[in-house]
């Protein structure tokens, strides 16, 4: 994995989003900026607990943002989760050399950073509702002129859910000895999958735990973000992220509330996806030196293997 990938191109930290925020959006009057983290593409800074910036990486990431203007507001009329709302658009400057976005803070905390937290049986439940949901509106969503507009993945992947992955075993293994071992007895003996429905539908294609927000009190989902990977692609790759955080028996309730393309019939695809894609997380944790990102790699492996996963 090169580090390079996710390399900005230009110099950003808090003293020069100042600059920028008092150049441009004078009424905020800032008090308080700081960092709130950093993805592939944008760096995400948090201005007094209100508002959310993001600040493309690298030139091309404008094409992703101007993707989202368009698309979230219409996204918003019929998903059953917040999203966010666009409301700053910060222009190039001597500053910063590309367009930036700004969206007022929606409540809640990253899932990512809840991986071990307790739930009731009923908020589990509603919880699950609350994702099956969101996918049936977001996979059956009507706006033919936003669907023309999107890119569309390749579905390779669908008949490999594990990819070349051995490159990343050290890492595991650097982590959890114990762990690695267990993998690599599943990867010898693991079992067939099916190739899922390959209809393409409105997918976030991101939807990682950092991206999915909770309020741990009132036991909900508050709001799904950072869409810039939105685009046409299968259904099942959504769920993934449901078995690295509960395992097998909430994606089951998730699914029963989800009306489209996937099914329990799914379900080892869904697993073996996800194992892919906890490798990556924990890969780029340890490279990016992202220990949430580490955490939540272990703990989806946790969550799918065997004897987990049942």
């Amino acid at each position: 994995m090169d580090q390079s990938a996710w390399a900005a191109d230009r110099r950003l930290d808090s003293s020069i989003v100042q600059q920028i925020l008092r150049a441009q959006f004078p009424e905020l009057r800032p008090r308080s900026i700081a960092l709130l983290g950093e993805g592939w593409d944008s760096e995400v800074y948090e201005v007094d607990r209100q508002w959310v910036l993001r600040f493309p990486k690298r030139a091309e990431v404008q094409v992703t943002l101007a993707r989202e203007q368009a698309l979230l507001p219409a996204l918003a009329a019929q998903l059953p989760i917040a999203v966010p709302r666009f409301e700053l658009f910060g222009q190039p400057s001597e500053l910063f050399p590309y367009r930036f976005v700004g969206y007022r803070k929606l409540p809640g905390v990253p899932l990512q950073l809840c991986l071990t937290a307790a739930l009731s049986s009923r908020g589990e439940g509603l919880i699950a509702q609350q994702l099956g949901e969101f996918l049936s509106a977001l996979h059956g969503f009507e706006g033919a002129e936003h669907l023309a507009a999107m890119p569309s993945s390749d579905l390779g992947y669908l008949g490999e859910p594990i990819r070349i992955v051995e490159d990343r075993f050290a890492h595991l293994r650097a982590e959890d000895p114990v762990l690695s071992e267990r993998l690599q007895r599943f990867m010898a003996t693991r079992p067939a999958s099916s190739r899922p429905d390959d209809r393409r539908v409105l997918t976030h294609a991101d939807l990682d735990l950092e991206h999915i927000l909770i309020d741990l009190d009132a036991e909900r989902i508050t709001g799904v973000i950072d869409w810039a990977d939105v685009r046409l692609a299968a259904a099942c790759g959504e769920f993934e992220s449901f078995a690295s955080w509960r395992g097998r028996a909430f994606t089951s309730q998730v699914l029963a509330h989800y009306r489209g393309p996937v099914h329990d019939a799914d379900m080892e695809w869904i697993r073996q996806r996800a194992i892919h894609v906890a490798l990556g997380n924990l890969t780029y944790g340890r490279m990016a030196q992202r220990p949430p990102y580490v955490q939540a790699g272990l703990h989806a492996l946790r969550q799918v293997l065997p004897p987990a996963w049942g």
